[in-house]
């Protein structure tokens, strides 16, 4: 089976997520897709995997993106859609909220991959914003300001699992 992964990143969580995605996928054949490079067209495809970053609310521009160009191919064809995000408890209402309803009700499955904060990655606000964020709970969580690991966000590779797992059921 043809699978697209398309996906756009920020800091390159997303494409941390889709290669692990990929991986997960080894025994088909799959097509990685940066959508910050080109947007691959949707048709030609078995199943169609579409993620991006979720930031201050809102999901990646060029995911978001693709998502409209291409919204009627999607919706007749199988297809999932991920966020990765570092609030998972506010993953559901990401995904209601940023993937279009129309693709929701079709989506063969929807999930979020968990995220992480990588400080050398981030430019300007973003840095700032999480060195903040940083300092805040080091300063109310502990005295020796180290960032309790329990605190910071991380990939969650059984939800990329599970994803997988729902792709290759879609094929059953």
């Amino acid at each position: 089976m043809k699978i697209l992964i398309a996906y756009s990143t920020k800091s390159g969580t997303t494409a941390k997520c889709a290669a692990i995605l990929s991986k997960e996928l080894a025994s088909h054949s799959v097509t990685l897709a940066d959508l910050s490079e080109s947007f691959p067209d949707p048709e030609g495809y078995d199943f169609i995997a579409v993620g991006g970053p979720v930031r201050y609310g809102k999901l990646h521009k060029k995911t978001a993106e693709y998502l409209d160009v291409n919204k009627e191919k999607l919706k007749s064809q199988r297809a999932g859609y991920f966020i990765v995000c570092g609030f998972v408890d506010s993953a559901d209402e990401y995904i209601e909220k940023l993937i279009p309803a129309e693709l929701r009700k079709s989506a063969v499955t929807c999930a979020c991959f968990g995220g992480e904060l990588n400080i050398r990655k981030m430019k300007g606000f973003d840095k700032f914003i999480t060195k903040l964020m940083i300092k805040v709970v080091t300063d109310e969580g502990k005295s020796d300001g180290e960032l309790p690991a329990r605190s910071l966000p991380e990939i969650h590779p059984d939800s990329i699992s599970r994803f997988a797992d729902a792709i290759k059921a879609s094929f059953a």
